[in-house]
């Protein structure tokens, strides 16, 4: 599962743009501004169906133009699927193999891809939104139906919630469907959270051996308790507050390191490598689970890391059979351990 083929017009400066990229790790090195992270926004564009940096779309088309198009070609189990993009001031065309496609999920499924930039360490200190998004990927990918499940949940949750504000005898009805759909919610989720921290403790110990990590999903509502009886125990505090207190939209995972929460110990550096050890377990277990490797995008990951870790790090993507596309401004700090360079100057192969 790689992509053989990307061709980019009118995307921020980046006017004419065309590479072949390997199946292994591909490094896109120039100065800052050149285009190199443009080049990876165009690939999370063809997986997700939007920008990772912005979700306007006049920043993103090239100045004097009236649209920006992106086409990949990404080969999977065989079948070579053809993605196309078209993007102008008011409107998005996404093409995948021919046909017209509205839902983004459908983009997600054939494109399985994870990134990694300077700010994902924001995923340890900020929210709890932003952990369970990143378990909300990887449950997304191995688990069948999932985003069915989760849309029937948010949906009778709304309602709940809108009743709660509004005539709370009606939101009384809404706690079987909320308590159901949470509860199949939060054993797909923990399922998969035992088989992803299995794989990390491997990262870790190759990353960061001298330290001790405690890593523990906390599913949203108090241990013991079944959700039913959770939402009729704080009734009448969430007729209070006016929301659902309990339930998987209030999951997070709570990490620590040598027991303290990870956001008071970790230096920036240590952050970066265990945001990094999260995400190749993550990718190494989807590709344990559907035997499809996924793409990883990685925006200047290196640039604070000493040479032992850089190597580590990469040794560790290579071993995740992911495709991995990674930017840097020094060619030399990854010599050796790439398979594909391509030299970007002001929007343009040099």
């Amino acid at each position: 599962m790689a992509f053989q083929t990307l061709r980019i017009s009118n995307l921020r400066n980046i006017t004419q743009l065309e590479i072949a990229p390997a199946e292994g790790i591909n490094l896109i090195y120039g100065k800052n501004g050149s285009g190199k992270t443009s080049l990876l926004e165009s690939i999370f564009m063809l997986g997700r169906g939007r920008s990772f940096r912005s979700s306007r779309a006049a920043p993103l088309i090239c100045t004097g133009k009236k649209s920006l198009e992106i086409y990949g070609e990404y080969c999977a189990n065989d079948t070579l699927n053809k993605i196309g993009i078209r993007k102008t001031l008011s409107d998005t065309e996404i093409h995948l193999n021919g046909e017209n496609i509205h839902r983004l999920s459908q983009l997600a499924v054939t494109v399985p891809l994870q990134i990694l930039t300077p700010q994902s360490y924001q995923l340890l200190d900020r929210g709890p939104e932003y952990r369970r998004k990143f378990i909300e990927w990887g449950v997304f990918h191995v688990e069948h139906q999932y985003s069915e499940l989760l849309k029937r949940f948010l949906r009778a949750m709304n309602q709940r919630n809108a009743a709660l504000k509004s005539n709370q005898k009606i939101a009384r009805a809404w706690d079987k469907e909320v308590a159901d759909c949470g509860e199949l919610i939060n054993s797909k989720r923990e399922r998969y959270f035992g088989q992803l921290n299995t794989l990390l403790e491997n990262e870790l110990k190759c990353f960061m051996p001298d330290l001790e990590f405690d890593i523990v999903w906390r599913r949203g509502w108090k241990a013991g308790l079944t959700l039913s009886d959770s939402l009729i125990q704080n009734f009448e505090r969430d007729c209070e507050r006016k929301f659902t207190g309990s339930g998987p939209q209030r999951a997070d995972i709570e990490i620590r390191i040598n027991k303290i929460p990870v956001s008071q110990y970790a230096s920036r550096g240590q952050q970066k490598l265990l945001v990094a050890a999260l995400c190749i377990a993550q990718l190494k277990l989807s590709r344990q689970i559907t035997d499809r490797k996924s793409v990883l995008l990685v925006d200047d990951l290196a640039a604070e890391l000493d040479s032992h870790n850089r190597e580590m790090l990469f040794s560790r993507f290579k071993e995740s059979g992911s495709q991995v596309f990674l930017t840097a401004t020094d060619p030399q700090l990854l010599s050796g351990m790439v398979d594909s360079m391509f030299h970007v100057e002001h929007g343009s192969l040099a």
